[in-house]
């Protein structure tokens, strides 16, 4: 009576899928206002029917997101991203290059490969030139888990595996710095563009003055 055809009858659990003329891609409406006031018209009746119970939209289904990353597999080194339920959040997106994160810390090793293509221009407010090298490792570990690729079939995965990557050397090889660097190095991220400041290195604070 809606002029739909029968593609399959599911026994079991009573259910018919129909197709209509109504036009769908990859089982959205969203797109097409005079598809999707066609199909709720057919839904509609359909619902009236006294022979049917429920109708709606066959929409599609995707399988969750798992990276190709092998450390994250193995709950040695990696164990934060299944707690938050960091896949749930990949299923909608990886992140965008267009989200700078800024890492304030020892400085980010550059030629590291998990960052390739995503680091922006930065600096080092220890050495007080624009190579914020990593002489201690904390800021590039500190980076991966911010920021690793995803999906890349290396190593870890990062949170925002997509985003770009800015790092900015506040703490000097044995991981100390001054308050005064802190301050520069979050105000040179925040005047270039960064979206995001990560200062985790700071963990504790000396009272002596510096001389």
């Amino acid at each position: 009576s809606m002029g739909g055809v029968m593609v399959e009858w599911l026994a079991p659990i009573h259910v018919a899928r129909v197709q209509t003329d109504a036009k769908t891609t990859n089982g959205s409406l969203a797109n097409n206002s005079d598809a999707a006031a066609q199909m709720a018209t057919l839904l509609n009746t359909a619902r009236g029917s006294e022979y049917v119970i429920s109708a709606e939209v066959d929409g599609t289904v995707q399988a969750a997101f798992a990276p190709n990353d092998p450390a994250y597999y193995n709950t040695a080194f990696v164990y934060a991203p299944q707690r938050m339920n960091a896949a749930g959040a990949w299923d909608f997106t990886l992140g965008n290059p267009n989200v700078v994160i800024a890492i304030l810390d020892t400085g980010v090793n550059a030629n590291h490969p998990e960052f390739a293509g995503r680091i922006v221009p930065g600096y080092d407010f220890i050495n007080y030139d624009a190579n914020p090298d990593d002489d201690n490792g904390h800021g590039t570990h500190v980076a991966g888990i911010a920021t690793a690729g995803t999906n890349n079939g290396i190593g870890n995965v990062g949170i925002c595996g997509a985003c770009s990557l800015m790092p900015v050397k506040i703490l000097s090889n044995t991981g100390t710095g001054l308050w005064s660097q802190v301050a520069a190095g979050i105000t040179f991220a925040a005047d270039n563009g960064a979206d995001i400041i990560n200062l985790s290195c700071l963990l504790y604070t000396s009272d002596a003055a510096d001389e």
